[in-house]
């Protein structure tokens, strides 16, 4: 029997099966040793997955439905390719076509185990955003759709502010503890660290000649954190559990909407304005 172990924010998954797999570059940094584990991955080949009953959920090439009270996920790819997933409490066994037993890794097991669901089952949801670590030790999350400049905001920082960058597209947001945590996903950037650190503010960025900073009003707060989440909003389950997350974010950690320059001015005017925030002014 093999096993891996991987712990995300706090939680320790336990990969376990009877086939090897590769442990994958991304997921390296959060392997950890053989201990307790809060949820484990049963991994198994065959030569065919079931298929999903008629009153599936489709998307693409994904099926999801839930039935006495278990969560299944169905993916086909293509006639080779095709892996079931069917968590119940604490576990999740994943069933995946012989065709994956070449080129087998922890990050396709974690993606057909539904991670996202598991995270988010123990309050945790991914954030598209630019993670950095201050000078101080906390966590400045910048958030926005592709292009806004979340990674430029954050080389600035390191530039001219001594944070430094724990993942470039992604962060792992525990939302009962408050933290930002590291994940696999990096996106283009490639930067993915292992790092947890009290989450001081989630900026949503936009782009402008000046610089200006405000405190959205608490809906626009949500829907623009929401917006920037990454679940399965084509099925009400997921969108139901992610907008309870979400909303439990919003009322537990300043957002901020801050059009901004791409210079250094950013950064003292966000500088500025935190200290001025924390203070009370």
């Amino acid at each position: 029997m093999y096993n891996e172990y991987y712990n995300f924010g706090g939680l320790t998954l336990r990969l376990t099966g009877e086939t090897p797999w590769e442990s994958a570059k991304v997921c390296a940094p959060f392997r950890i040793e053989p201990g307790p584990a809060e949820h484990t991955i049963h991994i198994a080949l065959c030569d065919a997955v079931p298929a999903p009953p008629p009153d599936a959920i489709h998307h693409a090439c994904t099926a999801r439905w839930r039935a006495d009270g278990c969560a299944y996920i169905h993916s086909r790819y293509d006639d080779r390719y095709a892996a079931f997933a069917v968590t119940e409490g604490s576990h999740t066994h994943v069933r995946l076509t012989r065709a994956y037993a070449a080129h087998l890794s922890a990050r396709t097991i974690l993606e057909s185990a539904g991670v996202f669901d598991i995270l988010a089952a123990h309050a945790m949801l991914v954030l598209h955003s630019s993670y950095i670590i201050t000078a101080q030790g906390s966590a400045l999350l910048f958030s926005g759709p592709s292009g806004i400049g979340k990674s430029t905001q954050a080389a600035l920082w390191c530039d001219h502010a001594g944070a430094h960058i724990v993942n470039g597209d992604r962060t792992l947001v525990r939302v009962d503890h408050a933290t930002a945590n590291g994940i696999f996903y990096a996106g283009t950037s490639g930067i993915s660290h292992n790092e947890t650190a009290p989450l001081r503010a989630i900026v949503l960025l936009g782009q402008a000649a000046e610089n200006r900073i405000r405190r959205p009003r608490p809906q626009q707060a949500f829907a623009g954190v929401l917006h920037q989440c990454a679940y399965y909003e084509w099925d009400a389950a997921s969108a139901v559990r992610m907008t309870e997350l979400a909303a439990q974010l919003v009322s537990r950690v300043p957002v901020f909407c801050f059009d901004c320059r791409c210079d250094a001015s950013a950064v003292r005017a966000l500088q500025a304005y935190l200290e001025e925030e924390k203070n009370g002014i």
